[in-house]
């Protein structure tokens, strides 16, 4: 699809309602790292009728479409990209579930908790401090590794955020997402792949719900826990500039992504308005100005140095979209 949006296109895309719809917004605003060329169309989506529409008019209109949570793993790039997708309200509910009951549309039947646990449902909007709190007071334990965080579960669910200190996936019992043929279907566990990037969704499918399992604690232990894993985070991430971490994934054996670049005296290099972080080797930070292809090149470059002086093959774990020129 040639870049942005003709005027039969857009008046289309405003008359199928789907929610709030910005034309040409710029992404460097809602990234993490304050990169991005601007969005053909930015829409924030009511609930799932309203993607449900949006999805079949991306179809229809062969526009690429990308749904994010709050970008702070994205880089998009400097050219910009087409349709990307917010989730509204709707998708940010969290509930206690119940063992049994009524299930999506798709499902086999009722859920059966084991013993000493509790299911809880989490919309692919919600935030994870959101749903941290929600564990937290009701003494609900299982994803305080998580704290700190930002970002959405969907999106976390589809990084696979948490890494080696036990990200959400380890507590999902279901996931529902929203198939190409516009159904709602809920996949139980055993049936997700989940992998070092993050679960894998088929093309086209969007999350739109997880059920978690947690284990009944205290909200005081919960609360604990959470400050700790809090603490540790907050004293290796940099402060008061916009970045990205987890830039690289952690290698499944051995040293930490960190750690080989740190090794190598990479903090702190830089191309143009990107350095890698003087706080922690796994950070790209903004110094005002930089382009997604500064970003790329300093990626390259690390990228380069760990495999022929450390022998580390390292794999980008900052997902990188839109109209890449590399």
């Amino acid at each position: 699809m040639a870049r942005g949006l003709d005027a039969l296109a857009r008046s289309e895309l405003l008359e199928i309602d789907p929610g709030e719809v910005l034309f040409d917004e710029p992404m460097s605003a809602r990234t993490g790292i304050g990169i991005g060329g601007p969005a053909d169309a930015f829409v924030r989506v009511r609930d799932v009728e309203s993607l449900r529409g949006l999805l079949a008019w991306c179809r229809r209109s062969r526009a690429r479409a990308l749904v994010m949570g709050e970008g702070a793993g994205l880089l998009v790039a400097d050219a910009g990209i087409g349709v990307v997708i917010a989730l509204g309200e709707a998708f940010g509910v969290i509930e206690s579930s119940p063992a049994g009951g009524d299930a999506p549309e798709g499902d086999a039947g009722g859920k059966v908790s084991a013993p000493g646990e509790a299911r809880v449902r989490a919309g692919a909007g919600a935030r994870l401090a959101d749903v941290l709190a929600f564990g937290r007071e009701r003494g609900l334990s299982g994803l305080e590794a998580l704290a700190g965080l930002p970002g959405t579960v969907g999106g976390a669910l589809a990084m696979g955020a948490g890494g080696r200190g036990g990200g959400l996936p380890t507590a999902v019992a279901s996931v529902t997402w929203l198939t190409t043929r516009g159904r709602l279907e809920e996949v139980p566990r055993e049936a997700l792949d989940f992998g070092a990037g993050g679960l894998a969704v088929p093309e086209g499918h969007v999350i739109v719900a997880a059920e978690l399992l947690l284990r009944p604690s205290s909200p005081e232990r919960v609360g604990a826990a959470m400050e700790a894993a809090a603490a540790r985070r907050a004293g290796s991430e940099p402060k008061g500039v916009r970045a990205a971490g987890g830039v690289f994934r952690d290698p499944a054996m051995g040293e930490p992504a960190g750690e080989v670049i740190e090794r190598l005296g990479l903090r702190g290099i830089r191309i143009r308005g990107a350095r890698i972080s003087e706080v922690h080797g796994n950070w790209v930070v903004n110094e005002g100005g930089a382009t997604a292809r500064d970003v790329l090149l300093l990626m390259d470059y690390v990228r380069d140095r760990a495999r022929r002086e450390a022998g580390v093959e390292l794999v980008d774990a900052l997902r990188v979209v839109g109209r890449v020129r590399r």
